[in-house]
């Protein structure tokens, strides 16, 4: 009925009992109706990240291939074979079940209903199908092994001479031979005439049998490689890792990831096709619908790369082989890396890295079972595949006699390896001997060979041992990663799914990533402060809980700090405080002035960029944003929250820390560096030295040199007087001094605190005077509001990130490479600058509020921030403090500082050369590159005054700048552990006073816990967003090394980090981790 199209002409042979023509009307109307199942078939496309149990994908292929069917000549067998196939593909799709007597797998149970006897109900152990006629499915393993064993003497020496052969059949699937265009046999490889087998199993069993072109120490190290620097897995990704594998063993060349990223986009279109019912591909419809010629043009370009990478691989063997004969062995290599090895070995794998992770793993798996026990992997994997079985059949077909038809026989693998007379306990999943697996399995057909894996009439796995060894080759690998973790593998490599959203069929498990949590190998102290309470006896601190339980100081603090407390206990989740770099999207903003889009701040000249490429309208920072606005349009009255008779105070230390605990202990930022010393002198030298106040540690001045009394006998110093010049509100005393330290022992420790210069009074206090304890608080003081308000805000946040946001959203486009780069490190950047403007910004808000600057002082301070900063990189900044050789060498934070730097460095040269391969004359040439240098010199009032450009300088501005984004973001504001106890570090202080009164208490906590949003990790999986359809595959490889090549080396800076602080602890010193990589976030937070 209908359609507007004429007639079109599908023929073939189906079966061999019939053959001819039929004609079909082919119109919009009617081809909507067949075909719509396939249009949906194949918008899916292949997912490889996301893949299911492919439920989905069954059910549109099976509804398809039924209606395909009906348009052939056997109008009986065709239909039936399909049908058959639709319903082992849903069984196969069903969920696996724990092998309990009465729970087997679908699959096992659609077997059985089909090879049990219709009168006594037994299993007969044989099934005739899947086709309706001429054919025998064989399920005993004892009948399975006889027949594998007998399969070689009966294929003969010739193609007509044997009792049997093999077709073009992958498993229980019948093949379309429209994908072999190039083969005479029309078919899979598997299914090659006998004279053509005996030609191509040798010369394959030489390049991937033992001996081969491979080794297990090269494929452990392939292994290796892999995941160097490897912050997240999916499916794809272990795929990707096979086909390059298997490239470089079968012939000889080495893929980059997009080639083997290209090779399986074409394995997926041959899958597409090979399913679909003889003949049904000479239609031009079905062919545009499948992309059939699309696909094949690809495999002749493959196959075109592989004959002279051959000759190369097997010299004297292939010395004088025809054309044809070369195009039929890189036919028959090209079906094992797409169907065979290049199937099987990636879903083995995956199926062994999801049971662990999936609920039918954590209920089924032995109780004793640990994928981190090395010596088990063999045996795990042998089971995996015997369980969930890579190939379910192995078919041929025995000639017939007398007149009689050929006959198909099925192998039924699948369950030869459950039979219940070998294998005990055959449907559950149990770990058993390497002997027995050896003596009964039969998944690689190891009974087929006659008589050696290479001879001619062998149909065994020729590339067994290869599989193998990369199996257990990348599971060990992937366990060694957790080595360092007290939990494992699971403890380290954290699942994006649930247990139960992990499903496991018969032949697929289902899709899931895996992300390194490189913060487990990082030990997090307790909360600096808690040590007050660990103080008191346990009756004591009962009590003090208790009484801070039902009456709690900070519920005493005015309404605008009490709305910053519940802002923070509604966004600062606790254990939801981490992103990761999946959460930053490739998404890039066309290259664009922003100047129409951007907010001006009233000093300085800053711009702020008001559009965000990584805003989502449900992320926590758009929450948080849209509170801090509302808590901006409050106006408050200062006046008698300040006055020093109604300020309210802890009754003791510990009161406060017990309080602190109770209402923003779980809020506050996870603490890697313990400072529960803060208060004594040597608390404070250490504090000088490896603390944040170290950041201001320089060579001591002179009297004349300071303008001002300096400590007798200091050798070093951490001056931050120029603070003193500015007028604080009411009693609060001002800001602004100078710490004093004597001559270091060695190794990087403190010389003694000789003194503090304090501008509030214009003296020296030493240790010995009345005021010293009030003294030491008041620098601290001076210390946290300076780094918190110029090294942090300013000088980190609104010059430095937001500089890098700025340049690289405006002066390069999406796809160039230092856009790429700088991706990760401007990420959210420009909305944290933007929209927290309201709360740190205007004086009268929240900031101004927890520090003691008036009005008029809190706007020049930040201008005068802004006009005195000098751009200067980390070496030669310091270089600049002069520090005594004999000390810098050994000294903690500055070495840490700088092999970070030096890292950061080497890989950005990495990351850049391959685009800039003559160095400067390819750099100036680009424009986008001279317009970025450029626009550092006008994004506020004072330029940046960068050097000439060139390949070098540009290396140095980029490490500077994810230097400031990454360790001293958290080195100058990750201060969370200094202001945990109401002794430590109070934002503002009254004179002779110790420690901070409840609100300037809370407010500290209050700004210090909303950097509790923390940005993703630096050390994480960045490859999604390095990757670039605009770069040639040498670039995109050479970046995707680079990048890799980054975590690699940054877990090597990470690994000293850990063995100097052991060797420091020795020496009689303290663990410094302040810019240990594996804490470190990738680009700014709050």
């Amino acid at each position: 009925e209908g359609g507007e199209g004429g007639g079109s002409s599908l023929e073939g042979r189906e079966g061999r009992d019939g053959h001819g023509t039929v004609s079909v009307m082919v119109g919009d109307r009617v081809e909507m109706l067949l075909f719509s199942d396939q249009r949906e078939l194949m918008a899916t496309g292949r997912d490889r990240d996301t893949d299911n149990n492919g439920g989905g994908w069954i059910s549109a292929a099976s509804g398809t291939l039924a209606k395909l069917a009906n348009y052939f000549a056997d109008k009986v067998g065709t239909p039936y074979y399909y049908s058959q196939m639709a319903s082992y593909a849903l069984a196969a799709a069903k969920g696996a079940r724990s092998g309990d007597e009465g729970d087997k797998d679908e699959i096992v149970n659609w077997f059985l209903k089909r090879q049990r006897d219709p009168v006594t109900g037994a299993d007969t152990g044989e099934w005739s199908g899947p086709q309706v006629r001429n054919q025998t499915l064989y399920s005993s393993h004892s009948e399975v092994v006889k027949r594998l064993a007998e399969l070689g003497e009966g294929l003969g020496t010739n193609n007509h001479n044997g009792k049997c052969y093999r077709a073009n059949w992958l498993g229980i699937q019948r093949l379309n031979s429209a994908p072999w265009p190039e083969a005479p046999w029309k078919g899979i490889a598997l299914g090659a005439p006998q004279e053509d087998h005996a030609f191509i199993r040798p010369l394959i069993t030489k390049l991937v049998g033992p001996g081969g072109k491979w080794d297990r120490t090269w494929v452990r190290e392939q292994a290796e490689e892999f995941f160097k620097g490897r912050m997240g897995i999916n499916k794809g990704d272990i795929g990707v890792w096979v086909t390059r594998v298997l490239h470089k063993v079968h012939v000889g060349i080495t893929l980059t990831e997009a080639e083997g990223e290209e090779f399986m986009d074409m394995q997926w279109g041959m899958i597409k096709a090979i399913a679909f019912p003889e003949g049904s591909l000479k239609n031009q419809r079905i062919r545009d619908m499948v992309g059939l010629d699309e696909t094949l043009a690809k495999k002749a370009r493959w196959l075109e790369r592989y004959k002279p990478a051959l000759l190369l691989m097997l010299p004297d063997e292939l010395n004088g082989t025809s054309d044809d004969q070369m195009t039929h062995l890189a036919s028959a290599l090209f079906d094992s890396l797409a169907f065979a090895g290049g199937a099987s070995v990636p879903s083995v794998i995956w199926f062994c890295m999801a049971l662990p992770y999936s609920e039918w793993g954590e209920t089924n798996l032995p109780e004793d079972f640990s994928l981190d026990t090395v010596s088990t992997i063999p045996s795990y994997v042998y089971e995996t595949m015997r369980r969930f079985p890579p190939v379910g059949t192995l078919p041929y077909i025995e000639r017939g006699v007398n007149g009689a038809p050929d006959h198909d026989v099925m192998l039924n693998i699948q369950m030869a390896q459950r039979d219940p007379s070998v294998w005990e306990n055959g449907d559950k999943f149990v770990i058993r001997s390497m002997a027995e697996y050896h003596t009964k399995f039969c998944g690689f057909a190891d009974f087929a060979n006659s008589p050696n894996l290479g001879s001619a009439n062998s149909h065994s796995c020729p590339g067994k041992d290869l599989a193998f060894a990369m199996m257990t080759s990348f599971l060990t690998e992937f366990v060694r990663t957790a080595d360092r973790v007290d939990g494992g593998h699971k403890q380290i490599w954290v699942c994006d799914r649930p247990p139960s959203e992990i499903s496991i069929s018969a032949f697929a498990a289902g899709g899931f990533a895996l992300t390194y949590d490189v913060t487990q190998l990082v030990q997090e102290e307790d909360q600096s402060g808690m040590d007050m309470l660990d103080e008191l006896t346990s009756a004591e601190r009962s009590l003090l809980m208790e009484r801070v339980s039902a009456t709690n100081k900070f519920d005493e603090c005015n309404a605008n700090t009490a709305l910053f407390i519940k802002i923070v206990q509604k966004i600062v989740k606790p254990g939801n405080n981490k992103q990761a770099s999946k959460d930053v999207r490739a998404v890039f903003f066309n290259k664009q002035s922003y100047a129409d889009s951007s907010w001006s701040a009233p000093f300085g000249g800053f711009r702020f960029i008001t559009c965000d490429e990584d805003e989502e309208r449900e992320s926590r920072i758009s929450a948080l944003a849209q509170m801090l606005m509302y808590a901006a349009s409050k106006r408050w009255d200062l006046k008698e929250d300040e006055q020093e008779d109604r300020l309210i105070w802890f009754e003791s230390p510990a009161e406060g820390v017990a309080s602190m605990h109770q209402t923003f202990g779980p809020h506050l930022p996870p603490q890697y560096n313990e400072w529960d010393d803060v208060v004594t002198d040597e608390g404070m030298a250490w504090l000088c030295v490896a603390g944040c106040a170290g950041w201001h540690l320089t060579k001591a001045r002179t009297e004349d040199e300071a303008g001002h009394a300096v400590v007798e006998g200091a050798v070093m110093e951490v001056d931050m007087t120029y603070m003193g010049q500015y007028k604080t509100r009411g009693s609060w005393i001002r800001y602004g001094g100078a710490a004093y330290l004597g001559q270091s022992p060695g190794d990087g420790l403190p010389g003694p605190l000789l003194g503090i210069y304090l501008c509030h009074y214009d003296a020296v206090f030493r240790p010995s005077d009345d005021k010293w304890e009030h003294a030491k608080c008041a620098f601290r003081s001076t210390v946290t509001t300076g780094l918190t308000l110029k090294d942090h805000l300013c000088t980190v946040h609104w010059i430095k990130a937001n500089g890098l946001g700025m340049a690289a959203r405006e002066a390069t486009g999406p796809d160039h490479p230092i856009r790429r780069l700088l991706k990760p490190h401007y990420y959210n950047t420009a909305l944290i600058n933007f929209k927290s403007k309201d709360m740190l910004l205007p004086p009268g808000q929240f900031a101004y509020r927890t520090f003691a600057f008036t009005k008029g002082s809190w706007v020049q301070y930040f201008a005068d921030c802004a006009s005195n900063w000098v751009y200067v990189p980390l070496p030669e900044k310091l270089a600049a403090k002069n520090l005594p050789s004999e000390f810098f060498d050994t000294w903690p934070l500055g070495q840490d500082s700088l092999k970070l730097w030096y890292t950061i460095e080497s890989y950005v040269k990495e990351f850049l050369t391959p685009f800039y391969p003559n160095g400067d004359d390819d750099l100036l040439a680009d424009d986008h590159v001279t317009e970025f240098w450029s626009s550092f010199e006008s994004q506020f009032d004072t330029p940046w005054n960068l050097p000439p450009l060139s390949f070098d300088s540009l290396t140095t501005l980029i490490t500077e700048l994810i230097w400031t984004v990454t360790g001293e973001h958290e080195l100058v504001g990750s201060i969370v552990a200094y202001l945990t106890s109401p002794i430590g570090f109070p934002a503002k202080l009254l004179e002779d006073h110790v420690e901070s009164d409840v609100q300037s208490f809370a407010q500290g906590l209050v700004i210090i816990a909303l950097t509790g949003l923390r940005q993703p990790p630096l050390m994480d999986d960045w490859d999604h967003v390095m990757r670039s359809d605009s770069w040639t595959a040498l670039q995109q490889q050479s970046v995707l090394d680079a990048v890799r090549g980054f975590q690699v080396k940054l877990g090597k800076v990470a690994d000293q980090n850990d063995d100097d602080n052991i060797q420091r602890v020795k020496n009689g010193g303290r663990k410094v981790n302040i810019v240990n990589p594996r804490i470190l976030e990738s680009s700014v937070s709050i």
